[in-house]
C-alpha cells in the first residue's frame, strides 16, 4: 500500500469511495501499531515505580480516548460501505474534525510522558532552577505542538480533503 500523500490524486470520473476506503484502512492499520507502540512505552523507559504508575495511567488515558476516535472512525468507514446519502461530504468533513481533535489532544498526554522522564532524571528540577533555561524549554513546547498541528493539518489536507471536495462535486 501507498502512503496516502503519494496517491494520485483523484478523478473527478472515478468513485472517490473505493480510493477513500482504502486511505482509511491503512491509516486505522497505522494508528493501531503506533497505538500498540505507545502501549510499549513504559517497559523501555528506566522510571522509578511511582513514574512508570503515572505512565501507565497516562497511556491508559489515551488509549480510552483512542478507542472512542477509532471507533468513529470505523463506524463512518462502514456507512461509506452501506450509504451514498447526499451528505457524505459532511460527514467526512466531520469525520476530519474529530481527527483533529483526536491528534492535538495527544499533545498534553506527550507533555506529561516527556515531564515524567524529565522529573525522573533530574532534568526537571534544572529547567525549573533557571528562568532562561524554562523560557527555552516552554518554547520548544510551543514549537513542537505547533509544527504538530501544521503537519496534521497538511497531512488531513492532503490524504482527506481531496476526498471531501470530490464528494461535494460529485453530490452537487
Amino acid at each position: 500500500m501507498k502512503l496516502s500523500i503519494f496517491q494520485k490524486e483523484p478523478s473527478k470520473e472515478e468513485d472517490p469511495i473505493p480510493q477513500l476506503k482504502k486511505v482509511m484502512r491503512y491509516e486505522a492499520i497505522v494508528q493501531i501499531l503506533s497505538l500498540l507502540s505507545i502501549c510499549l512505552l513504559p517497559f523501555f523507559i528506566k522510571v522509578s515505580e511511582f513514574g512508570k504508575q503515572i505512565l501507565v495511567a497516562s497511556i491508559a488515558y489515551e488509549m480510552l480516548i483512542s478507542a472512542y476516535y477509532l471507533w468513529q472512525f470505523y463506524t463512518f468507514y462502514q456507512r461509506l460501505t452501506n450509504d451514498n446519502s447526499p451528505n457524505l461530504a459532511q460527514q467526512l468533513e466531520l469525520q476530519i474534525e474529530k481527527y483533529k481533535a483526536w491528534s492535538f489532544q495527544l499533545i498534553p498526554i506527550a507533555i506529561v510522558i516527556i515531564g515524567v522522564i524529565f522529573f525522573e532524571k533530574g532534568i526537571f528540577n534544572k529547567i525549573m532552577a533557571d528562568t532562561q533555561t524554562f523560557t527555552f524549554f516552554a518554547t520548544k513546547i510551543i514549537v513542537i505542538a505547533t509544527m504538530m498541528y501544521l503537519i496534521g493539518n497538511y497531512w488531513l489536507k492532503s490524504s482527506y480533503y481531496k476526498y471531501a471536495n470530490l464528494l461535494k462535486g460529485l453530490q452537487s
